[in-house]
């Protein structure tokens, strides 16, 4: 008998059941119910679903029974005629009132202030376009007055290419919190974009500064790889094919009004990948999720009936993973690390073979997706690796999708299973998350659990962006579709330089991205809660020496994992000056283990007036920026360096370059 946590209890009451009264067992009935009318495939759903072995998409258990609209989320199509953008607003608004997220792309639109001719009209004054913002900022409006069923608001991303008239004016419209606060954006690439960068285009170098600069102030825009995504599109020769967008978590490519289809395995559940049992496990629970999400397409109540020619016709459907970090913790391997790749390659090129082999052999049940060629869709460059045995089976049977995996982000149906999130790393041992249920403290049950090695419990902030992006490019090889993951970057003086050159290494292998950097954003879904009780009871700290005027000031700052948690100092000035210095080291080590940017902390401190309380301050920010600057690690250990006292100082194993 699967019981739920007291979380996950509280997340199911009031996401997914339809009264108070409904439990997960006749939740996971009322969803495979739908399915088919097959005793024995129900039970086996049932089993598979009700044991989180493997969970659908959120609205595919909120909904199932009820409006039957089993998919996450859809794509719409705008063409350049004021008929297709009154029409794609109608079907906007209808979508979104059933729950369903949206991925819109406004390329195709004029820009702002081109004229507008009216056939059959006389022409009496110049009419002008209100461009591809002045559109968005329609549909934005649209979104913000509807709740979809169930109570669940469905997401929108509205996308836009980067040699739009517009995007100038598309980027900057996120600078501003007011507008667009119901919006994610991405701007479109492609291979001539970096090709301008690197031959120095001014124009595009310009456009990437504000890109880059866009992610780390707002965490937006994202990008968009169009030439990989259709590239790596294996029915590009179909016709209405083109991918313009993606879903608004931008894990699945997709074209115009086509649906996402979403079911995810839990890793977490499976045997270590070495295990004699991983294969024959992985392999069920596949075979499972894929026929399930073909069973989604079928019983769907598509909202608009374009969605439902496309959907039923390509066939296309997102089977990923969640649990990732917790499964590399139980197999002993440290996230984003050598290790890590190499388990990661050798799992996902498994998952990816087993997807298609099942897609394959479903064919009896389902039939070929529509247009279905051997030749054309063999010869995509994404079946290159695939071997000979697999390559000749899809030949032979054809195959029941035109693609089959993804990584979604599983943000609640993972808290359902007690595990982390998609293929992202635990975001904090324990941490405070915001969102329709409140404000609640998330402890990581793996950790809490004291069975695994305290030191493979690496944090999404502890991970290098270079780790999170290694990992991101090592999965997207292996899917055919996209993945939803955040490459998290701590502030830092140098990062534009930094994220900037690690983008541009990366991306000709990446089909989107999206970067995060901590405190950007003003109101976050996710905060670090640390409490002084978290800390141990003993941290190591580095003395440093200063002079104010006559006074010698000793500043003690100690650090945990890295970073500064706590400062002291001591001065031998009167009682009144020293009262003035406790309060300040108390609220700035308040401020440090509560995980305050540090950035935001100095910038405050160089404001202080006075003589001795201005210099005391500075000296304090001068102190903690010091765990900003240095990009060096420990040649010993690889630890975190720091500058102290005119030496660099490794923070975790103590080895000095001054000897």
């Amino acid at each position: 008998m699967t019981t739920l946590s007291p979380r996950a209890q509280a997340i199911f009451e009031k996401k997914y059941t339809l009264d108070g009264n409904e439990t997960w067992e006749q939740c996971v009935k009322r969803f495979v119910g739908l399915l088919t009318d097959d005793k024995k495939k129900q039970k086996q759903f049932f089993e598979f679903i009700y044991n989180m072995e493997g969970l659908p998409g959120g609205r595919g258990l909120a909904c199932a029974g009820t409006t039957n609209a089993l998919m996450n989320c859809y794509t719409l199509n705008v063409d350049d005629t004021l008929e297709s953008i009154t029409k794609t607003l109608q079907d906007f608004i209808l979508v979104e009132s059933k729950g369903g997220g949206v991925g819109i792309d406004l390329s195709k639109l004029r820009g702002r202030g081109a004229p507008i001719y009216r056939k059959g009209l006389v022409k009496t004054a110049k009419e002008e376009s209100c461009g591809a913002v002045g559109f968005a900022e329609i549909y934005h409006s649209a979104a913000c007055a509807i709740t979809g069923g169930s109570g669940r608001k469905g997401a929108t991303l509205v996308s836009l290419r980067y040699d739009s008239p517009d995007i100038l004016e598309f980027i900057k419209a996120k600078q501003d919190h007011s507008k667009f606060n119901s919006f994610n954006i991405s701007v479109g690439v492609n291979d001539e974009f970096f090709k301008r960068i690197k031959e120095g285009g001014q124009k595009e170098i310009e456009l990437w500064q504000l890109i880059v600069e866009g992610m780390i102030n707002n965490a937006e825009p994202g990008l968009l790889h169009l030439d990989n995504i259709n590239k790596f599109n294996a029915i590009s020769y179909l016709p209405d094919s083109y991918i313009y967008t993606t879903n608004p978590c931008g894990e699945l490519p997709l074209a115009p009004y086509s649906s996402c289809a979403l079911f995810s395995i839990n890793l977490s559940l499976l045997p270590n990948i070495n295990h004699n049992d991983f294969y024959r496990e992985l392999k069920k629970r596949v075979e499972l999720g894929i026929e399930i999400l073909n069973y989604m397409l079928e019983k769907n109540d598509y909202i608009l009936p374009e969605n439902k020619k496309v959907s039923l016709s390509h066939r296309r459907i997102g089977l990923g993973v969640f649990g990732l970090a917790h499964y590399l913790v139980q197999n002993g391997v440290r996230y984003g690390s050598f290790e890590s790749l190499e388990l990661i390659s050798k799992l996902f090129e498994t998952f990816r073979n087993l997807s298609y082999e099942a897609s394959t052999n479903l064919t009896d049940t389902f039939g070929q997706f529509k247009g279905f060629d051997a030749e054309k869709y063999l010869a995509n460059p994404f079946f290159k690796d695939f071997d000979e045995r697999l390559i000749d089976l899809i030949r032979k049977k054809g195959i029941a999708n035109c693609a089959v995996n993804t990584c979604a982000p599983t943000g609640t149906i993972s808290q359902l299973a007690d595990t982390t999130s998609g293929i992202e790393p635990i975001f904090e041992l324990s941490y405070m998350r915001k969102d329709s249920l409140g404000e609640n403290e998330i402890k990581d049950p793996l950790y809490e659990s004291g069975k695994y090695d305290k030191s493979l419990f690496v944090t999404t902030n502890e991970i290098t962006p270079e780790e999170h992006i290694a990992v991101q490019r090592t999965i997207q090889k292996y899917l055919d579709g996209s993945i939803s993951k955040t490459i998290n970057c701590l502030p830092d003086k140098k990062l534009y330089e930094k994220l900037s050159k690690l983008l541009l290494e990366n991306m000709p292998y990446l089909k989107g991205i999206t970067v995060y950097v901590k405190g950007s954003r003003k109101h976050e879904v996710l905060s670090s809660k640390i409490k002084k009780e978290d800390m141990p009871s003993m941290m190591p700290a580095i003395r440093t020496k200063h002079k104010i005027g006559k006074s010698t000031v000793y500043l003690f700052t100690s650090y945990y994992k890295d970073l500064p948690k706590e400062i002291f100092a001591f001065t031998g000035e009167n009682e009144e000056v020293g009262a003035c210095e406790d309060a300040l080291c108390r609220s700035i080590s308040t401020m440090l283990r509560s995980d305050f940017s540090i950035k935001e902390i100095t910038k405050q401190l160089y404001k202080a007036r006075g003589i001795h309380i201005k210099a005391l301050p500075q000296i304090i920010a001068n102190r903690l920026e010091a765990f900003l600057d240095i990009d060096e690690k420990c040649e010993k250990c690889g630890g975190k360096i720091v500058k102290s006292e005119g030496c660099f100082l490794c923070l975790r194993c103590g080895d000095s370059k001054c000897g």
